[in-house]
């Protein structure tokens, strides 16, 4: 099961004082799963002691990075069907078109 939230907290400037303008650069969002535990035994195993919020973040960048090139490949699949579909199709004259058209009319 997974529960999503999040919350978007403003980046504290070294004084301690809030930064000026949020911006997407100096915000951070929180984010909550719940996940069973033999993923998050796997998740341990796997990356040990390093920061488990850079590792989710690195995760969770590569993720979207893949999602993105599968809907350019996606897209790329779906043009070169198209393609090929025209060069299968017959050739058809201008009087031929006008000609189904009036024919379509009556």
């Amino acid at each position: 099961m997974l529960v999503f939230t999040t919350a978007r907290v403003n980046h504290v400037n070294q004084l301690g004082r809030w930064g000026d303008a949020p911006s997407f650069e100096n915000t951070m969002a929180t984010m909550s799963f719940l996940i069973p535990d033999d993923v998050e035994q796997a998740f341990i195993a796997a990356f040990g002691a390093q920061d488990r919020d850079a590792v989710v973040t690195a995760l969770m960048r590569q993720a979207i990075a893949r999602s993105s090139e599968d809907i350019q490949q996606r897209r790329r699949d779906a043009y070169d069907r198209i393609v090929a579909r025209r060069a299968e199709s017959p050739l058809v004259t201008d009087e031929q078109i006008r000609q189904a058209r009036e024919e379509g009319r009556h």
